[in-house]
């Protein structure tokens, strides 16, 4: 019981350090916290978060791999490809989602979402509208993924963009009244008035 008391408190210490700009205080909370409990995946993320912030690519990888070898959650998996995105190992990033798939522990909105923050890593924000509107379609419950819609349409539109769309996300097309729509038919050519010419 003690050493479960000691594990929470080390992690609560190092989410605040984080939450305040300390990953130098928040990774030696982990690390103490897991001397207790060496393979407490809460006290992992945290120690990886942290050496992301502090950019020790090093031993940010030796903590991938330790977090890797236990099946993914949710919150596993969304550390694990922000410190793929984070060192520019994108086809890391694609083998933990193609992992995902394999073993459906992690939630559907987001795993579209790792889709989407690999398709925006890679500058193709077409790509990541696309695969977000596809998820809030199949899980319109997810406001995750309205939250990350917004995101990704403020960086290709601006906010007068991302209210219209997102305003219209989800609903059924809507045709316009036969006054209002506008016709498609080509205009008839001209007549030509002289004659012979």
């Amino acid at each position: 019981m003690e050493r479960k008391r000691k594990t929470e408190l080390d992690a609560g210490l190092a989410v605040a350090a984080l939450r305040t700009g300390n990953p130098g205080a928040a990774r030696q909370a982990a690390e103490s916290g897991l001397s207790h409990s060496p393979g407490d995946k809460s006290l992992l993320r945290l120690l990886l978060l942290a050496q992301m912030s502090m950019e020790d690519r090093d031993a940010a990888q030796q903590t991938e791999a330790r977090l890797a070898t236990d099946t993914l959650d949710d919150d596993t998996f969304d550390v694990l490809l922000a410190a793929a995105l984070a060192a520019n190992r994108v086809s890391d990033a694609r083998d933990l989602i193609a992992r995902a798939d394999r073993e459906a522990q992690v939630s559907a909105p987001l795993r579209a979402m790792g889709r989407s923050r690999i398709a925006m890593h890679l500058g193709d924000v077409e790509a990541a509208k696309a695969i977000l509107v596809s998820a809030i379609e199949a899980h319109p419950e997810a406001t995750a993924l309205r939250a990350m819609m917004t995101e990704t349409l403020m960086a290709s539109g601006g906010a007068a963009y991302a209210r219209d769309v997102l305003g219209r996300l989800g609903q059924p097309p809507k045709n316009p009244d036969p006054e209002d729509a506008v016709s498609t038919r080509p205009p008839a050519p001209p007549e030509d008035t002289a004659k012979g010419a």
